[in-house]
């Protein structure tokens, strides 16, 4: 958000990033050479936050299922 809470303007990196273009495309279209340089010119919207929030429970069942395939370990012998 802007100040006064006007929403940021779309700039071609944000509309690059969310149409999955590689970043060296987006570099090379926008004439940023860096990384850097890409990042200080995009914004992240709310709807990308609520998109990547979304898959966080994807990922967590994912892990726990994976975790319980894996054997058990044994705990450390006390000599």
């Amino acid at each position: 958000m802007r100040p006064g809470g006007a929403p940021a303007p779309k700039r071609i990196n944000d509309l690059a990033r969310t149409a999955k273009i590689d970043s060296l495309i987006i570099k090379s279209v926008s004439g940023h050479l860096t990384d850097q340089m890409k990042q200080h010119y995009s914004t992240v919207g709310d709807e990308e936050q609520r998109d990547a929030i979304g898959l966080v429970p994807s990922l967590v069942k994912t892990e726990s299922v994976d975790l319980a395939k894996k054997t058990p370990s044994k705990p450390p012998s006390s000599k």
